[in-house]
């Protein structure tokens, strides 16, 4: 799943490929985007 979590967050934050690659999300570890109406990401807030 880790590998799908980076393609999402990849996405969302226009990450380039070599930052994706360095980028870890722990287990349980919870990203929430608020999303303006653009489309973009406004905020993100990760929650342990």
């Amino acid at each position: 799943h880790g590998n799908s979590l980076r393609a999402l967050v990849k996405y969302l934050e226009n990450i380039s490929d070599e930052d994706i690659e360095k980028l870890e999300i722990a287990t349980g570890e919870i990203y929430v985007y608020s999303i303006n109406e653009q489309g973009d990401v406004a905020s993100k807030e990760i929650k342990q």
